[in-house]
């Protein structure tokens, strides 16, 4: 049937118990090229067919997880990340409600560039953050995706998900050292400004610290890994810091940065902090440098807000640690650094 159909014109031929059948059709067509394609659906789909299978595909593949989970197995689901907010009850309640081991693999997550306000995929770590039980990573480069990949499809306690974007992979970001699950990137010998730089925007968070070295300020800069849930470790390292800056290609509300935050302060820390991430808007077309750039997310950016949080100490008046209520295990902890 589907072969048979040229222009929207056509469907007003149809029976009426025949667009069901249609959407059936549609629904494995989507779902094989997904499959085979992970994630990217054929240049051919259009307006009608998307219209007609949308809510039968992706809600569907979700549910349909759902009960091989359930059998013992570990179904992963591939979708671009902004489609997956179409199937946010099913992901609640069909998957996480039951604790399934379901890994959700979300293809072009953060700005997408000249794809437009549709497909940017700004809103999962903030929509997948309320599920209860939910782990999201967010891989730095190649070598991090398919190490987290393994370690989500390994995880039988709850669903994961595992977020990258629209690009061309770029050149593997090695750590330092791993500390309790979080990579570090750059070590300063002090506890000024620490960098926390989401997936591939650890690259942006990377190349500020450069900058700022040059300007005399130091920086330690790290990658969580897994942004949900936050890592007490990286809560603690936050805890020790003066100046502490994260940059995500996320909305800004409800998103990892803001969860942080919210950690650190719960412990009793005053960091001047800032959240550098996608505001709560519609992002219009364009390039992604241009519009990362346009939000403080590329390493001018990042390397602005750091300057912006530290004002000059007067001389002869060293700068005060941040207070906390965990002074000790603080401590203990932030030594590791020099």
């Amino acid at each position: 049937m589907l072969d048979d159909l040229r222009t929207p014109a056509d469907l007003r031929t149809l029976d009426i118990d025949q667009p069901e059948r249609l959407a059936h059709q549609i629904r494995e067509f989507l779902v094989g090229s997904v499959c085979r394609t992970g994630g990217h659906l054929g240049s051919n789909l259009g307006v009608v067919e998307l219209t007609l299978a949308l809510h039968r595909v992706f809600e569907q593949a979700v549910t349909s997880a759902a009960g091989p989970a359930m059998g013992g197995f570990h179904p992963v689901v591939s979708l671009y990340a902004a489609f997956a907010n179409r199937a946010f009850d099913q992901v609640l309640l069909d998957v996480g409600l039951h604790g399934l081991p379901v890994t959700f693999v979300l293809d072009r997550a953060g700005i997408t560039g000249p794809d437009g306000p549709s497909h940017h995929g700004v809103w999962d770590i903030a929509m997948l953050g309320i599920v209860p039980g939910m782990r999201v990573a967010a891989p730095r480069d190649p070598a991090t995706l398919l190490e987290e990949l393994d370690e989500a499809v390994a995880t039988e306690s709850g669903p994961t998900a595992l977020r990258f974007p629209k690009a061309t992979a770029g050149p593997e970001l090695a750590a330092v050292e791993r500390w309790q699950g979080v990579d570090v990137l750059r070590r300063s010998r002090g506890q000024e400004v620490l960098l926390v730089g989401a997936g591939p925007l650890a690259g942006a968070a990377l190349e500020a610290a450069g900058l700022l070295a040059a300007e005399g300020t130091e920086c330690t800069v790290v990658d969580p890994r897994w942004l949900l849930p936050a890592n007490p470790v990286l809560t603690t390292l936050a805890c020790s810091h003066q100046v502490v800056v994260t940059v995500e290609d996320g909305v800004r509300d409800g998103g990892f940065g803001r969860r942080l935050a919210a950690e650190v302060a719960e412990a009793g820390a005053r960091p001047r902090m800032r959240t550098l991430g996608v505001p709560s808007s519609y992002v219009v077309h364009g390039a992604c440098s241009d519009l990362l750039a346009r939000f403080g997310l590329d390493a001018e950016g990042v390397a602005a807000a750091v300057r912006d949080l530290r004002p000059p100490v007067p001389a002869g008046e060293p700068e005060a640690p941040p207070a906390t209520r965990a002074d000790s295990s603080v401590r203990a902890f932030a030594g590791t650094l020099r």
